[in-house]
């Protein structure tokens, strides 16, 4: 499991406690850090009904997009091209 991976699980487990951060942290700032880190795990395509592939954060049409590249074109979320 990557160290980015690790983080987002240890905030998401922080946030869903309602745990004491030792930092004055909001929630609403720790909402915004797990959304970036979940756009930097790698995850893979979703393929619809038409064969099409799309981006599994925003549903965007992957269909034109190069598998050499790594993330949406809309969002950020990085791509999983992998088999």
């Amino acid at each position: 499991m990557s160290k980015r991976t690790q983080l987002l699980h240890k905030l998401k487990h922080v946030y869903s406690h309602n745990t004491k951060l030792v930092l004055d942290v909001e929630n609403k700032d720790i909402e915004l850090i797990i959304e970036g880190l979940e756009k930097q795990v790698a995850k893979k395509p979703v393929i619809w009904a038409d064969g099409t592939e799309h981006c599994p954060y925003c549903e965007h049409d992957l269909t034109y997009i190069s598998s050499e590249d790594e993330y949406c074109c809309r969002c950020g979320t990085k791509i999983d091209w992998s088999e």
